[in-house]
């Protein structure tokens, strides 16, 4: 399914104001915004979802149509993973 991330901003929008080229992939989220039934509850994503990400990030960044703008932000990209791979929750 696709769809166009119309739901507001991310931290693609301050490249893109700069004139930067930008595209993005998102995750159908269960608890969206923690709205569970009757109380708060943590946001989930399929662990089926996941792993087709993943698929199709790889194949993605392995056609290499991609690569030069992959390398150009490696760093950046290993920097904020680093600052937050503690949050990353797998829920199985």
């Amino acid at each position: 399914q696709r769809a166009l991330l119309g739901g507001g901003t991310c931290e693609a929008s301050v490249w893109k104001f700069n004139d930067m080229p930008v595209a993005g992939v998102a995750f159908p989220l269960g608890n969206y915004h923690n709205n569970a039934e009757k109380t708060y509850a943590a946001e989930f994503i399929s662990k089926a979802d996941y792993d087709n990400m993943q698929l199709l990030l790889l194949e993605l960044v392995q056609s290499g149509k991609f690569r030069d703008a992959i390398l150009e932000s490696k760093n950046d990209i290993v920097k904020n993973y680093r600052a937050w791979r503690d949050k990353l929750v797998i829920k199985r």
